[in-house]
């Protein structure tokens, strides 16, 4: 019982991480990180999009990044400089 608890629990370590970080050259980047520690790590993206989203008198610039790695996709998105999100595709 106790192996399949330590089991659970770091399936769901695993599991967590992904949603807020990536491996690039094995260094971890992850949400709140500044994306020139991206481009360090994970050199330049496969695509860059902006987009331009907003509300009453407030502007939000989003750009998302896209990686290629292993047969996995990962897009990265950033406000003002700053990753916001991680997803895998």
């Amino acid at each position: 019982m106790r192996y399949k608890l330590i089991f659970v629990a770091l399936f769901l370590v695993v599991f967590v991480t992904d949603a807020y970080a990536m491996r690039c050259s094995r260094k971890l980047i992850q949400v709140g990180d500044h994306i020139s520690k991206m481009f360090n790590y994970c050199g330049n993206p496969d695509t860059i999009r902006t987009s331009v989203t907003g509300r009453f008198d407030r502007i939000v610039v989003v750009k998302s990044y896209t990686y290629e790695m292993n047969g996995r996709t990962k897009v990265v998105y950033s406000v003002h400089g700053t990753i916001t999100s991680i997803r895998s595709i």
